[in-house]
Protein backbone atom coordinates (compact mmCIF):
# COMPACT_ATOMS: atom_id res chain seq x y z
CA UNK A 1 0.00 0.00 0.00
CA UNK A 2 2.71 2.48 1.00
CA UNK A 3 4.66 1.52 -2.13
CA UNK A 4 1.68 2.43 -4.28
CA UNK A 5 1.18 5.70 -2.41
CA UNK A 6 4.77 6.59 -3.11
CA UNK A 7 4.07 6.62 -6.81
CA UNK A 8 1.52 9.30 -6.54
CA UNK A 9 2.92 11.86 -8.60
CA UNK A 10 3.65 15.39 -8.80
CA UNK A 11 2.92 18.78 -10.03
CA UNK A 12 4.08 19.99 -13.36
CA UNK A 13 4.09 22.57 -16.16
CA UNK A 14 3.28 21.97 -19.79
CA UNK A 15 6.72 21.03 -21.08
CA UNK A 16 8.20 23.05 -23.92
CA UNK A 17 10.91 21.83 -26.26
CA UNK A 18 13.66 24.35 -25.60
CA UNK A 19 17.11 24.17 -23.97
CA UNK A 20 16.99 24.16 -20.16
CA UNK A 21 19.45 26.20 -18.11
CA UNK A 22 20.59 24.90 -14.75
CA UNK A 23 18.62 26.00 -11.71
CA UNK A 24 19.91 25.83 -8.11
CA UNK A 25 18.14 22.99 -6.24
CA UNK A 26 16.90 25.25 -3.43
CA UNK A 27 15.35 27.66 -5.90
CA UNK A 28 13.75 24.84 -7.87
CA UNK A 29 12.31 23.30 -4.72
CA UNK A 30 10.97 26.67 -3.54
CA UNK A 31 9.17 27.08 -6.85
CA UNK A 32 7.70 23.60 -6.47
CA UNK A 33 6.34 24.51 -3.03
CA UNK A 34 5.01 27.93 -4.02
CA UNK A 35 3.52 27.65 -7.48
CA UNK A 36 1.56 24.38 -7.61
CA UNK A 37 -2.11 24.48 -6.69
CA UNK A 38 -3.56 21.88 -9.04
CA UNK A 39 -2.07 19.46 -11.53
CA UNK A 40 -3.14 16.76 -13.92
CA UNK A 41 -0.74 14.50 -15.82
CA UNK A 42 -0.32 11.11 -17.42
CA UNK A 43 2.25 8.92 -15.72
CA UNK A 44 4.39 5.92 -16.52
CA UNK A 45 5.82 3.95 -13.60
CA UNK A 46 8.58 1.33 -13.63
CA UNK A 47 9.60 -0.68 -10.55
CA UNK A 48 13.01 -2.40 -10.40
CA UNK A 49 14.58 -4.74 -7.87
CA UNK A 50 18.05 -4.54 -6.32
CA UNK A 51 19.52 -6.18 -9.46
CA UNK A 52 17.94 -3.49 -11.66
CA UNK A 53 15.53 -5.99 -13.18
CA UNK A 54 12.04 -4.71 -14.01
CA UNK A 55 9.41 -6.08 -11.66
CA UNK A 56 6.44 -4.33 -13.19
CA UNK A 57 5.38 -1.28 -15.14
CA UNK A 58 2.10 0.60 -15.27
CA UNK A 59 0.43 3.66 -16.76
CA UNK A 60 -2.35 5.95 -15.71
CA UNK A 61 -3.37 9.49 -14.81
CA UNK A 62 -2.95 11.76 -11.81
CA UNK A 63 -5.13 14.63 -10.59
CA UNK A 64 -3.73 16.68 -7.71
CA UNK A 65 -5.18 19.56 -5.71
CA UNK A 66 -3.30 20.97 -2.76
CA UNK A 67 -3.58 20.63 0.09
CA UNK A 68 -4.01 16.90 0.46
CA UNK A 69 -6.34 15.90 -2.37
CA UNK A 70 -5.44 13.65 -5.27
CA UNK A 71 -6.60 10.86 -7.54
CA UNK A 72 -4.02 8.30 -8.74
CA UNK A 73 -5.68 6.08 -11.36
CA UNK A 74 -3.82 3.12 -12.84
CA UNK A 75 -5.27 2.03 -16.18
CA UNK A 76 -2.62 -0.38 -17.55
CA UNK A 77 -1.98 -3.30 -17.23
CA UNK A 78 -4.80 -3.46 -14.65
CA UNK A 79 -7.16 -1.03 -12.97
CA UNK A 80 -6.48 0.36 -9.52
CA UNK A 81 -7.47 3.60 -7.85
CA UNK A 82 -6.20 5.66 -4.93
CA UNK A 83 -8.15 8.74 -3.85
CA UNK A 84 -7.37 11.15 -1.03
CA UNK A 85 -10.21 13.57 -0.29
CA UNK A 86 -8.42 15.57 2.40
CA UNK A 87 -9.62 13.40 5.29
CA UNK A 88 -9.78 9.80 4.05
CA UNK A 89 -7.49 7.79 1.83
CA UNK A 90 -9.25 5.20 -0.35
CA UNK A 91 -7.56 2.33 -2.19
CA UNK A 92 -9.96 0.59 -4.59
CA UNK A 93 -9.34 -2.65 -6.50
CA UNK A 94 -12.20 -3.17 -8.97
CA UNK A 95 -11.10 -6.73 -9.82
CA UNK A 96 -11.50 -7.75 -6.17
CA UNK A 97 -14.49 -5.45 -5.62
CA UNK A 98 -12.74 -4.27 -2.46
CA UNK A 99 -11.91 -0.84 -1.08
CA UNK A 100 -9.81 0.02 1.96
CA UNK A 101 -10.14 3.30 3.81
CA UNK A 102 -7.94 4.90 6.44
CA UNK A 103 -7.23 8.39 7.81
CA UNK A 104 -5.26 10.23 5.14
CA UNK A 105 -2.81 11.93 7.50
CA UNK A 106 -1.78 8.63 9.08
CA UNK A 107 -1.54 6.75 5.78
CA UNK A 108 0.47 9.40 3.93
CA UNK A 109 2.83 10.40 6.72
CA UNK A 110 6.45 10.15 5.61
CA UNK A 111 5.67 9.11 2.03
CA UNK A 112 6.53 10.96 -1.20
CA UNK A 113 2.77 11.23 -1.68
CA UNK A 114 2.61 13.49 1.36
CA UNK A 115 5.47 15.54 -0.01
CA UNK A 116 3.72 16.11 -3.32
CA UNK A 117 0.17 16.53 -2.07
CA UNK A 118 0.98 18.89 0.79
CA UNK A 119 4.05 20.68 -0.54
CA UNK A 120 4.72 22.60 2.67
CA UNK A 121 7.08 21.58 5.46
CA UNK A 122 9.44 19.70 3.15
CA UNK A 123 12.59 20.64 5.04
CA UNK A 124 11.03 19.49 8.31
CA UNK A 125 10.54 15.97 6.97
CA UNK A 126 13.39 15.68 4.47
CA UNK A 127 17.03 16.70 4.29
CA UNK A 128 17.43 18.58 1.00
CA UNK A 129 20.55 18.02 -1.10
CA UNK A 130 21.73 18.72 -4.60
CA UNK A 131 21.99 15.52 -6.66
CA UNK A 132 24.73 14.64 -9.13
CA UNK A 133 22.40 12.60 -11.33
CA UNK A 134 21.88 13.69 -14.94
CA UNK A 135 18.53 15.45 -15.40
CA UNK A 136 15.73 13.35 -16.87
CA UNK A 137 13.98 14.67 -19.98
CA UNK A 138 13.34 18.42 -19.85
CA UNK A 139 14.41 18.82 -16.21
CA UNK A 140 16.80 21.65 -15.39
CA UNK A 141 17.35 20.84 -11.70
CA UNK A 142 17.73 17.64 -9.68
CA UNK A 143 17.01 17.58 -5.94
CA UNK A 144 17.62 14.66 -3.60
CA UNK A 145 15.51 14.34 -0.45
CA UNK A 146 16.53 12.13 2.45
CA UNK A 147 13.81 11.27 5.02
CA UNK A 148 14.65 12.51 8.51
CA UNK A 149 12.62 9.70 10.08
CA UNK A 150 13.95 6.14 9.99
CA UNK A 151 10.37 4.88 9.86
CA UNK A 152 10.07 5.87 6.18
CA UNK A 153 9.97 2.99 3.69
CA UNK A 154 12.37 4.91 1.46
CA UNK A 155 16.02 5.85 1.75
CA UNK A 156 15.88 8.69 -0.78
CA UNK A 157 13.55 10.53 -3.14
CA UNK A 158 14.97 12.31 -6.20
CA UNK A 159 12.97 15.03 -7.93
CA UNK A 160 13.80 15.99 -11.50
CA UNK A 161 12.35 19.47 -11.89
CA UNK A 162 11.73 21.94 -14.67
CA UNK A 163 10.95 25.45 -13.52
CA UNK A 164 10.24 24.06 -10.08
CA UNK A 165 7.82 21.34 -11.23
CA UNK A 166 8.66 17.61 -11.28
CA UNK A 167 8.90 15.90 -14.64
CA UNK A 168 10.15 12.69 -13.01
CA UNK A 169 10.20 11.19 -9.54
CA UNK A 170 12.65 8.45 -8.55
CA UNK A 171 12.72 6.82 -5.16
CA UNK A 172 14.97 4.20 -3.62
CA UNK A 173 13.62 1.78 -1.05
CA UNK A 174 15.59 0.40 1.87
CA UNK A 175 16.17 -3.02 0.30
CA UNK A 176 17.81 -1.78 -2.89
CA UNK A 177 14.78 -1.40 -5.14
CA UNK A 178 14.01 1.65 -7.21
CA UNK A 179 10.83 3.09 -8.70
CA UNK A 180 10.74 5.73 -11.42
CA UNK A 181 7.67 7.74 -12.39
CA UNK A 182 7.70 10.00 -15.44
CA UNK A 183 5.01 12.53 -16.29
CA UNK A 184 3.62 13.72 -19.62
CA UNK A 185 0.70 15.80 -20.94
CA UNK A 186 1.05 17.93 -17.83
CA UNK A 187 -1.42 20.70 -17.01
CA UNK A 188 -0.80 23.07 -14.11
CA UNK A 189 -3.22 25.16 -12.04
CA UNK A 190 -6.41 24.51 -13.98
CA UNK A 191 -9.69 23.64 -12.25
CA UNK A 192 -10.26 19.95 -11.50
CA UNK A 193 -13.72 18.41 -11.39
CA UNK A 194 -14.52 17.96 -7.68
CA UNK A 195 -15.92 14.49 -8.37
CA UNK A 196 -12.44 13.32 -9.36
CA UNK A 197 -11.27 13.99 -5.81
CA UNK A 198 -14.02 12.01 -4.07
CA UNK A 199 -14.76 8.31 -3.86
CA UNK A 200 -17.98 6.44 -3.28
CA UNK A 201 -17.62 2.64 -3.19
CA UNK A 202 -19.69 1.06 -6.00
CA UNK A 203 -22.59 -1.08 -4.92
CA UNK A 204 -21.40 -4.52 -3.84
CA UNK A 205 -17.91 -3.36 -2.86
CA UNK A 206 -16.42 -4.79 0.34
CA UNK A 207 -15.11 -1.89 2.43
CA UNK A 208 -12.25 -2.56 4.84
CA UNK A 209 -11.61 0.10 7.50
CA UNK A 210 -8.01 0.48 8.67
CA UNK A 211 -8.22 3.00 11.51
Amino acid sequence: MRKLLSLIAASALLLVAQPASATPPEEALARFVDRVETLSADFEQIERDDRDEVLQSSRGHLWLQRPGRFRWEVTEPFSQLVVADGDTLWNYDPDLAQATRRPAREALSGTPAELLAEGTGIEERFEVRAADAAPVGEANAVVRLLPREDTSDFSAVTLHLREGVPVALIFDDRIGGRTEVRFSNIVLNEAIDAQKLRFEPPEGTEVVRLE
